[in-house]
This record gives C-alpha cells, sequence and structure tokens, in this order.
C-alpha cells in the first residue's frame, strides 16, 4: 500500500494537535462557572398529589417450627448427599459435571473450587456459574461432554489467537513509551 503525502500530513497533524492541545492551559471566565442559585431546590410544604402513600402490609404467619426443622433436615440430607457426590468428581480434575437446577436449567461443565456450601462449573473457557447444592434440582452426575470440550477449546484457541494478534501492536507501543503502565 502506498501512503500519498498529504494522508500522512494529515495524520501526524491529528496526532501532534492532540498533543499540542492537550499541553495548552485553559483560560476560566466567569460565564464557564455556574451559578449557585441554579442547584438550589424549593422545600415543599405538601406532599404532591401523585406521592405514594405507605401502606400497613402485614407480614404472612411463618409455618410451625417442626414442619420447618423436618423439611430443613430432609434438604439437608439431600443438599449433603449432593455434596459427597461432587467431592468425589472433583478429585478427577478434568471431569465433565451435567448439573439440573430447580429453576429448570442445565449446566455442563468442569468442576473448580469446591466447598461446603456450593461449588464453581466452569461453563465457559475462562467464566463460571457459583452453584449452591441446595439449588441443584436432581444428583449431579458424569459426562463425556464431547460439545462442551469443543466448546471450550475454540474458546481457548480464539483467545490465544487474540493474543497473537495484539502482541504486534501492543510491542510497538511500549517501546516507544506510548503504554508506559507496563
Amino acid at each position: 500500500m502506498r501512503f500519498r503525502p498529504t494522508l500522512l500530513l494529515a495524520v501526524a497533524a491529528f496526532f501532534c494537535g492532540n498533543a499540542l492541545c492537550a499541553q495548552t492551559s485553559t483560560s476560566t471566565s466567569n460565564v464557564d462557572e455556574p451559578n449557585p442559585a441554579d442547584f438550589e431546590i424549593a422545600a415543599e410544604d405538601a406532599p404532591p398529589v401523585f406521592a405514594q402513600v405507605p401502606s400497613a402490609v402485614r407480614a404472612p404467619e411463618p409455618p410451625s417450627g417442626q414442619e420447618n426443622r423436618v423439611r430443613g433436615t430432609a434438604l439437608d440430607r439431600i443438599s449433603d448427599s449432593y455434596r459427597r457426590q461432587i467431592e468425589q468428581f472433583s478429585k478427577q480434575r478434568h471431569t465433565f459435571v451435567h448439573c439440573e437446577l430447580k429453576n429448570g436449567r442445565v449446566l455442563t461443565g468442569l468442576l473448580r473450587d469446591v466447598s461446603e456450601e456450593g461449588f464453581e462449573l466452569k461453563t465457559d473457557a475462562v467464566t463460571g456459574v457459583y452453584l449452591r447444592y441446595g439449588e441443584l434440582a436432581k444428583p449431579p452426575r458424569q459426562v463425556a461432554a464431547v460439545g462442551t470440550r469443543l466448546k471450550h477449546g475454540a474458546e481457548w484457541t480464539g483467545l490465544v489467537i487474540l493474543a497473537a494478534a495484539a502482541l504486534p501492536i501492543f510491542i510497538p507501543l511500549m517501546l516507544t513509551g506510548v503504554v508506559s503502565d507496563c
């Protein structure tokens, strides 16, 4: 590609003009300063007509303590079995797990950061979703997840290609001092 002298002159004027404008001091005048009287708010004595009036809403009656304990222990047992199963799956680093949630979502990914309260399921190459054991509708299961493996591989390949494409642009900027925070 051939660069014409006028194009080079226009590009140089643009970059030099920005640098010169940034170095000049700006003068302030009284016209540019805001008037404090413009920002004063008049106090109203009465609320506006369209204002909402707070009403007393009665809180629902909590269920009896016996029902809560029975329901809580059943959920604790189920969550504990899910936790034990996830801990077994997490011993193998590259195992894909298929989870069905109570809200209807189905997630497949790699297990990371398994704890007492929940675990992280890496559904993408970089990001994941933190799930609590109580959110699972069915027991998690190990799957081959060929499609998810291909998706993760494609995402990592894209990130590597993006980094390789940005490197020739970033290195000259760093060496010339344009990017100095490296």
